[in-house]
């Protein structure tokens, strides 16, 4: 039976392991943005002197590599940091969907093929746009199937009405353009996310 001092002990380590954890999180996300994302990623989509998206970036990779951490060395469930990170991941979509700098019109794009076409301008940029909304909302699959037990069909045709919504408001608001090809990818992603979910489950 532990006593109250060695309970007090363990509680005290785990708090020092988190605290560790979250400072090597922080410091590792600094370099990784100031290295790479924000060179390559932000300066291509102009948001590189935005301070919420750079924010938003930071809190997002420093609190993965957090739970990278954990899974690795204490050999914890992955799982069970799914929801706090969604939360932060959610806080993420939330920057970088409405917190762009504002356009002077309401923008649209209704031809899905304008994305591919702008490759040929910037094929970096390009590139970049079009797999970053793939990727998106990956997460936000898996973790809409872990909790919610929905039909795929069902899964899918609620996030095409909530992503579609979304659009709609970024155009109404003057924070984004109601874009058909963002729709498209990322739904692709939100699929995705699915079936790396059911395949996971499989395992």
């Amino acid at each position: 039976m532990i006593s109250n001092r060695q309970s007090k002990n363990i509680k005290s380590k785990n708090s020092f392991k988190n605290q560790l954890y979250i400072i090597v999180g922080i410091i590792f996300s600094v370099i990784i943005n100031y290295k790479l994302i924000y060179p390559i990623w932000l300066q291509k989509l102009k948001y590189e002197n935005n301070i919420i998206i750079k924010i938003s970036f930071i809190s997002l990779v420093a609190f993965t590599i957090y739970i990278v951490l954990n899974v690795l060395i204490d050999k914890e469930k992955i799982f069970k940091y799914i929801d706090g990170f969604i939360i932060v991941y959610i806080l993420f979509l939330i920057a970088i969907t409405f917190f762009k700098a504002k356009l002077h019109y309401h923008s649209y794009t209704i031809n899905p093929i304008d994305s591919f076409i702008e490759i040929r301008r910037d094929r970096l940029g390009g590139i970049i746009n079009i797999f970053g909304n793939i990727l998106m909302y990956v997460p936000i699959g898996i973790y809409i199937k872990e909790k919610l037990s929905l039909k795929n069909n069902i899964a899918i045709l609620g996030f095409v009405i909530y992503i579609t919504s979304v659009e709609v408001i970024q155009m109404l608001t003057k924070t984004g353009t109601f874009d058909t090809n963002d729709i498209i990818m990322n739904t692709l992603g939100f699929i995705i996310g699915l079936s790396i979910y059911n395949k996971y489950k499989k395992i």
